[in-house]
């Protein structure tokens, strides 16, 4: 792949695919599916699985229901070291039914999407995003916020999900831009200010 980032888009609804879920899962897969508290949920996590074997298999050069997966400390799936042998990295996210899977080899990989939605942004804002970031966000106008709240949002997502360091990381601990069509970028990082030369960050 040449460090290239690959996305995948799909839709967990069982309508829109005929996947064997069953025979596709691991045991533990299962399991994990069954904690669902609503059957909807457990229905997504398969279909979810299930289309990331079915990619990642792409790669791999294996059937999805032989794929093996080991979990750093803090739960970040990835493929087990007998079968990856180019550094593949992936990432997974979702809302609602729409999910997006990010996938490079070589090197560290994060992604992330949310369905916009009213939310009180400000008071959110206040738990999740920097003093520089709040700033911007209060000086955009109201009908400007909710999409930086999200751009903000998924940004920061996608680069803590990228380091798969789970909530150790501090959403506060860096900047990124939140501003209406403008750009995707990582513009700060604490306590390494180096840090932000290190990662690319894009957005849709």
């Amino acid at each position: 792949m040449n460090q290239a980032v690959e996305i995948w888009s799909f839709m967990l609804k069982i309508g829109e695919h005929r996947l064997p879920l069953t025979e596709w899962l691991s045991a533990d897969e299962e399991v994990r599916a069954t904690r669902f508290h609503f059957p909807q949920d457990a229905t997504k996590f398969r279909i979810g699985r299930a289309m990331l074997r079915l990619i990642l298999s792409h790669y791999v050069g294996l059937p999805p229901a032989a794929l093996q997966f080991d979990y750093n400390t803090y739960g970040k799936p990835i493929v087990a070291a007998a079968q990856n042998h180019t550094g593949l990295a992936f990432n997974l996210a979702h809302s609602g039914e729409y999910a997006l899977c990010a996938v490079t080899d070589g090197a560290q990989v994060g992604i992330d999407l949310e369905l916009i939605r009213a939310l009180d942004y400000p008071r959110l804002a206040a738990t999740i995003f920097s003093p520089r970031e709040q700033e911007i966000l209060h000086n955009l106008s109201t009908d400007q916020q909710p999409m930086a709240f999200f751009n903000g949002w998924t940004r920061k997502e996608a680069y803590v999900k990228a380091h798969g360091l789970g909530l150790s990381m501090a959403l506060t601990d860096f900047d990124v831009t939140i501003a209406p069509n403008e750009p995707a970028r990582l513009l700060a990082t604490r306590p390494d200010a180096a840090e932000v030369s290190r990662w690319s960050l894009y957005g849709w």
